[in-house]
């Protein structure tokens, strides 16, 4: 079964085994049982989703990261019938090796102490987790389940009521895990959903042409392109992609993608237009692309306006100068300072770049005249 599709296990994932394995048994030898029973149960469940998407035609691997494990799948894109199949087939594992557990300790005729604590733990790990993963709270599987079920019923408007909905859930779930005195599943969904709510963001933008199987493939196959540097193709997939879609996820993505290819081949002009057309729904990583084209080509109002955000993104001397550029180009003299101070904290040399022609604005004012003298 295993050599159907690989499983690589992240070696910090062995210390929160052993954490888990301390708390339950307090001693090195149950440590160690509990360590193989944690292993075991996660590949368990990630074989049943492994398996049934498997059967479904895709290619799959398992793996084990710090925290859990994760089946990764490419291959053909699925109905959403088999999606919560294949999402459904992980509890299922579990569910199936608790049995198993329960039906070992009902039919073993001796038991020894390790033998009984595996069996303890593991009847414990593979009920008390996977109740916990059928949670409708995003990432979680009980999450993905409500998705494609709400998905089904209501398209676009299902996915996003998924997200909402697992805000709720997590937080309650939060509360009632702390006033149990569960402080470390408390932590855990106090994370989750973090993560769940930072996703609304992206999900306003989502469209129903994001969920289009076609558009998808033709995303993936710009992405494959870009990967294997078939640079030329990857921009002319992502442009026929940026012009099918129109709006939402995939589009803004694309454009995205298209600019920055762009910006690497010294076409700044036409990476600035693709961006400027879609400024209001710009990702985290292309804000600082924004806004580095924007100071080139002497947009400053939109400098400004981006200027905090981008700095808390990519807090270097080249966004605090780019800043301070766009403030003296609109004669805000404290503002250009300050910027010009915060390059300067960063390690940039400032005084080789006073010259450039948007401090003119400021430059006879006392305040820019006593920053020089200092410097």
């Amino acid at each position: 079964m295993f050599r159907k599709f690989p499983i690589t296990i992240n070696p910090l994932f062995w210390l929160f085994a052993a954490f888990i394995g301390w708390t339950f048994t307090e001693n090195l030898t149950g440590t160690i049982v509990c360590m193989i029973v944690v292993v075991i149960s996660l590949i368990v469940h990630e074989a049943g989703h492994a398996l049934t998407a498997k059967a479904f035609g895709q290619d799959v691997r398992i793996h084990i990261s710090f925290f859990g494990g994760v089946t990764l799948r490419e291959g053909p894109k699925l109905s959403l019938w088999k999606e919560f199949l294949i999402v459904l087939a992980g509890p299922a594992a579990g569910f199936a090796l608790w049995g198993f557990t329960i039906f070992l300790g009902k039919n073993l005729p001796q038991i020894s102490p390790i033998v009984y604590t595996a069996l303890v733990f593991s009847y414990f790990i593979n009920l008390y987790w996977t109740l916990l993963n059928l949670i409708p709270v995003g990432p979680l599987d009980g999450g993905r389940l409500l998705s494609i079920v709400l998905e089904s019923i209501f398209g676009v408007r299902g996915v996003k009521a998924a997200l909402y909905i697992g805000v709720g859930v997590g937080i309650a779930t939060a509360i009632f895990a702390a006033y149990m005195n569960q402080i470390y599943v408390a932590i855990l969904f106090v994370l989750i959903t973090f993560e769940t709510a930072k996703s609304i963001k992206d999900a306003k933008l989502m469209t129903a042409q994001d969920r289009d199987f076609r558009l998808q493939e033709l995303f993936d196959s710009a992405q494959k392109a870009y990967q294997n540097n078939q640079v030329d193709e990857s921009l002319k997939l992502f442009d026929q992609v940026r012009r099918k879609s129109t709006s939402g996820i995939l589009h803004y993505s694309a454009t995205e993608a298209m600019a920055q290819i762009l910006k690497n081949q010294g076409r700044d002009d036409e990476a600035y237009n693709y961006l400027k057309d879609i400024k209001e729904s710009l990702s985290t990583s292309s804000m600082p692309l924004y806004h580095e084209l924007a100071a080139k080509f002497g947009d400053y109002p939109e400098v400004v306006r981006w200027g905090h955000q981008v700095y808390q993104i990519v807090p270097t001397a080249q966004t605090a100068y780019f800043n301070a550029l766009a403030h003296a180009a609109l004669a805000e003299t404290q503002a250009a300072i300050g910027w010009l101070e915060c390059a300067m904290q960063e390690g940039m040399d400032v005084t080789k770049h006073l010259d450039a022609e948007p401090f003119d604005r400021i430059r006879s004012t006392p305040e820019f005249q006593k920053f020089v003298q200092r410097n």
